[in-house]
C-alpha cells in the first residue's frame, strides 16, 4: 500500500479516482451504465473518475454502487478511550464568539458617543466614514 501520509490532496485523489476505475471495470461496468447505477449525471461521473473532482455525497454513492461502503468502517468507527485516557482528556472550551468592551468599540470607531443601544449598522456606518 501507497505511503499516503507523503501524498499531497490532489495525488489521494487521483489514487482514488483510479481505484473507483479499476473496480467499476473489474466489475464490467462502462461508465454510461455505472453512472446510472450510482445515481449520477454521467459527466460528473467522467469528472470524478478522470480528474478525481467531485462531492463527497457523489463519492459515498459510488462506494455504495461498487459494494466497498463498508471499506470506511475504520475511518467512521467510534473513537474509544480507556477511563484513565477519558479523564485526562481535557475539554476545550473555546469561545465562539468575540465579545469587545464598550471602551475597545469606542477606540476602535474613535467616537465616544456609542452605548449599548447603538445599531450594528449605525456603528459600521461610523467605521466606514472613519476609513474615509
Amino acid at each position: 500500500m501507497e505511503i499516503l501520509e507523503l501524498k499531497t490532496a490532489e495525488d489521494i485523489l487521483q489514487i482514488l479516482a483510479a481505484k473507483i476505475k479499476q473496480e467499476r471495470i473489474s466489475q464490467n461496468n462502462t461508465q454510461a451504465e455505472f453512472a446510472i447505477k450510482s445515481g449520477i449525471p454521467l459527466n460528473t461521473y467522467k469528472k470524478l473518475e478522470n480528474k478525481g473532482k467531485g462531492t463527497l455525497e457523489n463519492f459515498v454513492k459510488i462506494l455504495i454502487s461498487l459494494g466497498k461502503i463498508n471499506d470506511l468502517q475504520d475511518i467512521l468507527k467510534p473513537i474509544e478511550f480507556s477511563p484513565r485516557q477519558a479523564r485526562e482528556i481535557k475539554i476545550d472550551k473555546t469561545r465562539s464568539r468575540v465579545k469587545k468592551s464598550m471602551n475597545t468599540m469606542k477606540k476602535i470607531i474613535g467616537t465616544k458617543d456609542i452605548n449599548q443601544t447603538t445599531t450594528i449598522g449605525a456603528i459600521l456606518s461610523r467605521i466606514q466614514n472613519k476609513d474615509k
